[in-house]
């Protein structure tokens, strides 16, 4: 049988690649203390995954999340969150080895 050569590999990138837990659990906190709520960010942990909106509504159950959904678009542009995000040890030498 001959040997076939792999042309694509797709990743997902938050989690395996880039690592923003710690900048959410910085947004996340920001917003609990905003609306009073007494939970640790690391609750959270459970929803990563699932989109924002969602998410919210599980935390802040019974509100009108669409005002704390445009405060948590305003706090990831405040916590200048791109330039925060830490690539995973180990995720450049990977990718490297992947493209021999």
């Amino acid at each position: 049988m001959k040997k076939q050569k792999i042309k694509l590999v797709i990743l997902d990138c938050d989690g395996v690649i880039l690592d923003s837990n710690r900048l959410y659990e910085e947004l996340y906190e920001q917003l609990f203390r905003k609306y009073g709520v007494r939970k640790s960010p690391k609750e959270i942990y459970a929803h990563f995954g699932e989109s924002p909106m969602h998410i919210l509504r599980v935390i802040f159950p019974g509100r009108d999340t669409r005002k704390i959904f445009a405060d948590y678009k305003k706090q990831l542009k405040n916590i200048s969150f791109s330039s925060k995000i830490r690539i995973n040890r180990g995720a450049k030498n990977s990718i490297r080895d992947m493209r021999k």
